[in-house]
């Protein structure tokens, strides 16, 4: 059974769906402190329990990485 992060990413189409995992991949082993939460309906990325980034499609179906300032 997958978690709301996981249908959050298998929901999407290719090739966005694997650009995203690879993404997310990415930016977990990148440092230990690092973490992913679920929230406001997508995934984001928190460093030292800090809001840092977010990925999500745009209307157009484009990959979108917003940073938190």
């Amino acid at each position: 059974m997958l978690n709301a992060i996981e249908k959050y990413y298998f929901d999407k189409p290719e090739p966005v769906q694997s650009c995203m995992l690879y993404l997310r991949q990415h930016l977990l082993e990148s440092d230990r402190q690092m973490t992913e939460l679920y929230k406001y309906g997508i995934p984001f990325f928190y460093f030292r329990q800090k809001a840092f980034c977010y990925i999500t499609v745009n209307k157009k179906g484009e990959l979108y990485i917003g940073f938190v300032k």
